[in-house]
């Protein structure tokens, strides 16, 4: 073994038929070791009274046969290196009590029975990547040169079977990287791994969501002359390439594809993630929570006004410039809403948001402020897109307790800054998160005051006739409410609301009894409304009748 090791220097590779072209030494969990012989040759060489030693054992090889040009794969278990690797149907793959391969350092020697050594391998781990394998760079250069061995950069990790990732051939293109830079621009960098010169490369661009979406092909670009060995970067404006505002905004996934008839396609593509930025106000902060019950969330609701669907995805959301959160890729349809919630309890009222993919709960190091606060929304590079600073005040002035209760816009267009663009939520759960507000305006809403049953009687004996049900309808999405039933006398039998706090609509119940609790008698009876606008003077006042019967 003496004379193995002092003769593994000679440089004898360069007269061997076979050579040892790639080795996993370190696999991943479940994959065998395994060796890979070349033959640089035109005959396929049968390596019968050969052995592959390493520094203390060594494997017979004999029945192996190389092809012409072509590989043998050696590893201790065929069936587990099938399962785990794809082996083209021209390599050969042999079952070979193989030495075990070191995890440090280790020569592998291809060798005669009396230690005539025909090609060897020196390899260093700290050369290599853990799960990748270590490849000869050139199968005619001694294995035993620092230079001439290096980790796999195939995206499967190895090239078990095929030509070396970093062997020279002659047409071979690599991507190195693509970025956008700031939404302006994107820069390609390219590398000439092969031996022949591209007097033109085309370059296409394909686009598509994250959200899994088919690819969209854009525009092509050519670059001139990138000779052998050469590297190049090349930075387009994002027009030249087909990105334009009509693609819509948020997160995209941008890929370039050299259009290189070349040898090694796995290293033509290149993908970058990019954010298309939404101008002021594109989506908008429509609803915060910001004092909540006890054991329930703050959250914020955001209203897409636009007519594309827009992604969170890298959206910043806080309470300071520059936002401290990123927010996850969210899709939200033209008209339709997200809610950032900073707490699950915002699940316990309102169950529904579980299931919706529009509704996440965001684990933040701020909070909102119950005396007010600041609320930033931002594209990833910190442009604002929208911002409300609002205080206590906002909420309507005759509420007493606004604690549970949100704020909310009249309309989403409406300029989150001004005061004047919020009041307090009429919804009986205190606000509505991925619904239209509560106070939205209805169009062509008329003020409207009905009763049902009417006739009808507190002396019946059918339960449903005891009582009514007055309903009212509003022009307005929130309003002080007074609600009085007078006799045929005008003379005032009962308060059924003095003041009341409501939204659009509402209902009240009345039992045909005045307000000292006794039942009224049999006759028609006038109900009229006072309604006054929470955000203005506006009064209006309406009038039904009602018929009691005996």
């Amino acid at each position: 073994m003496l004379r193995l090791l002092l003769i593994a220097g000679l440089a004898t590779t360069l007269s061997a038929q076979v050579v040892i072209n790639e080795l996993q030494p370190v696999p991943p969990t479940g994959e065998p070791e395994w060796v890979e012989l070349y033959n640089p040759s035109d005959t396929d060489v049968a390596l019968a009274n050969l052995y592959l030693y390493d520094r203390t054992s060594r494997a017979s090889l004999s029945g192996v046969v190389v092809p012409a040009r072509g590989f043998a794969i050696l590893t201790r278990d065929t069936d587990d290196l099938k399962l785990l690797r794809r082996i083209p149907a021209i390599a050969r793959l042999y079952q070979v009590a193989l030495p075990t391969l070191n995890n440090t350092t280790e020569s592998i020697f291809l060798a005669t029975r009396d230690t005539v050594v025909l090609d060897s391998v020196y390899y260093d781990m700290r050369w290599g990547i853990r799960g990748r394998t270590l490849e000869r760079i050139d199968p005619l250069r001694p294995g035993y040169l620092r230079d001439n061995i290096g980790a796999c950069i195939a995206p499967d990790s190895a090239t078990c079977g095929y030509d070396n990732s970093l062997s020279l051939v002659e047409r071979d293109v690599q991507v190195r990287s693509l970025r956008v830079d700031a939404g302006r621009a994107l820069t390609i960098e390219l590398a000439n791994r092969g031996k022949t010169t591209f007097e033109q490369l085309p370059i296409a661009f394909r686009i598509r969501r994250p959200t899994g979406e088919s690819w969209h092909e854009l525009g092509h670009v050519t670059i001139e002359y990138l000779p052998p060995a050469a590297t190049s970067a090349h930075t387009f404006g994002l027009a030249e390439v087909g990105i334009t505002p009509a693609l819509g905004v948020g997160e995209f996934l941008l890929q370039a594809i050299a259009l290189a008839d070349d040898q090694r396609k796995w290293n033509d593509t290149a993908i970058a993630t990019f954010f298309q930025p939404l101008s002021l106000q594109q989506l908008v902060i429509n609803e915060l929570m910001y004092d909540p019950l006890d054991g329930k969330s703050e959250y914020i609701e955001l209203a897409n006004p636009s007519s594309d669907t827009l992604l969170l995805g890298g959206l910043l959301l806080g309470d300071q410039l520059p936002p401290q959160s990123v927010l996850p890729s969210i899709p939200i349809p033209p008209g339709g809403y997200a809610v950032v919630a900073l707490d699950t309890g915002i699940w316990t009222t309102f169950p529904e948001l579980r299931e919706r993919s529009q509704c996440v709960v965001l684990r933040a190091s701020w909070s909102l402020g119950n005396s007010g606060d600041l609320v930033v929304l931002a594209n990833p590079d910190g442009s604002v897109i929208d911002s409300v600073r609002y205080t206590p005040s906002w909420h309507f002035w005759g509420l007493k307790n606004t604690k549970g209760r949100s704020l909310e816009k009249l309309m989403p267009s409406l300029p989150s800054a001004d005061r004047l663009s919020w009041s307090s939520s009429t919804s009986e759960r205190g606000g509505t998160p991925a619904a239209p507000n509560s106070i939205l305006p209805q169009e062509q809403s008329l003020l409207q005051l009905s009763a049902a049953p009417n006739p009808f009687s507190p002396h019946s004996t059918d339960p449903r006739l005891q009582q009514t049900t007055i309903t009212f309808r509003l022009p307005w999405q929130s309003a002080r409410v007074t609600l009085r039933v007078f006799d045929a006398a005008g003379l005032p039998v009962r308060q059924l609301a003095n003041g009341m706090y409501s939204g659009a609509e509402g209902a009240l119940l009345w039992d045909g009894r005045n307000d000292a609790g006794f039942a009224v008698g049999a006759g028609a009876y006038v109900l009229l409304l006072e309604a006054t606008s929470a955000l203005s003077s506006e009064t209006l006042h309406e009038r039904a009748v009602i018929i009691i019967g005996k």
